[in-house]
């Protein structure tokens, strides 16, 4: 009997010091348990996403609070356009930290085949030629103009060093000449064209047209070719210049109005009208004609006299008859 009591308290022994020891094992395990913090996050960059320990977190909006166990964590706060913000906290105690992105900054370089070409970034000048600048990232319109060129225009979305290569191209514009005489020469800013007409692709800009044949008088003029354009050059006959003086001697003293009493004929058509003129020292006065170049035959009549001859005129020069009369007295 007493040995079976002695086993019971051994029994009972035991079993007590189990219960103590496991009691003394949870209460060490509830006093090592770590405590949680707030970790709240600023950014001035609305769409920021946010990489705790490199896991990126679901942000709706900012500021952002996560709550986390004691401990130390790398944060990181990035937005495209944006320098990366990084910083590590060691978290103790509810904590923020406010991630201000700053503006990540490229180069843009902007080339033209044109030299005097004018750039423009976001419609504000930059220069001529060739231009270069550090910008934020972002979105940017580039146009590129010059006289007698297209334009060239382009969007740059700036994440990286760009260059920006605009190849103008010239504007060119039909310029037609034609002209009334076949065998007519066409000279464009004194460059041989053609003959008789001319058709041809021409770069915008300004340019002197000039059309010659033999026995015309030459056409010229200016053409500012901004537009597809047609001349029409109708080259008039060159002529010949003629004076008819007459020595006032030649009139009998107080006749009214002399001249009006001379008819004047080339090739057998009467000049009406014809240009009076006046010279001085010798007192003379006639006619000035202008007739067409070649062989004339020049008749003058007043009263019961007549006065004709024949003569090659040449084109744009001038010439002076002088008609004479005299009395020769022979003996007989």
């Amino acid at each position: 009997m007493t040995k079976k009591i002695v086993t019971l308290l051994i029994v009972l022994a035991l079993v007590a010091g189990n219960l103590v020891a496991q009691s003394a094992a949870g209460g060490r395990a509830r006093a090592t348990t770590p405590a949680s913090y707030n970790l709240t996050v600023r950014s001035n960059v609305a769409n920021a996403t946010l990489l705790i320990n490199d896991e990126q977190q679901r942000v709706t909006r900012y500021p952002h609070t996560v709550s986390l166990t004691e401990g130390t964590y790398t944060i990181v706060v990035r937005a495209q356009g944006y320098q990366d913000f990084r910083t590590t906290v060691n978290l103790t105690s509810n904590q923020t930290v406010t991630a201000s992105l700053q503006s990540s900054a490229y180069t843009l370089r902007v080339n033209s085949n044109v030299r005097e070409a004018e750039i423009f970034v976001n419609n504000q000048r930059k220069g001529t030629g060739t231009h270069q600048e550090s910008l934020a990232a972002g979105t940017y319109n580039i146009r590129v103009t010059a006289q007698g060129y297209s334009d060239f225009t382009t969007t740059v979305n700036l994440n990286s060093n760009q260059t920006v290569t605009a190849n103008l191209q010239q504007v060119t514009f039909n310029l037609r000449v034609n002209t009334n005489v076949r065998t007519a020469t066409i000279y464009v800013d004194g460059d041989q064209m053609g003959t008789g007409s001319y058709a041809g692709s021409m770069p915008q800009g300004t340019y002197n047209v000039r059309v010659a044949a033999e026995g015309y008088e030459d056409f010229s003029t200016t053409v500012n070719l901004n537009s597809n354009q047609v001349v029409t050059a109708n080259l008039r006959q060159a002529m010949s210049g003629v004076s008819l003086l007459f020595p006032s001697s030649m009139f009998a003293p107080g006749l009214n109005d002399p001249l009006g009493q001379i008819e004047v004929y080339i090739d057998g058509d009467r000049i009406n009208n014809p240009n009076r003129i006046q010279t001085g020292s010798p007192p003379r006065q006639g006619f000035e004609l202008q007739i067409r170049p070649g062989r004339r035959r020049v008749r003058i009549v007043s009263g019961a006299f007549v006065f004709e001859t024949d003569f090659v005129f040449h084109p744009l020069r001038t010439y002076t008859i002088d008609p004479s009369f005299s009395l020769n007295v022979r003996e007989q």
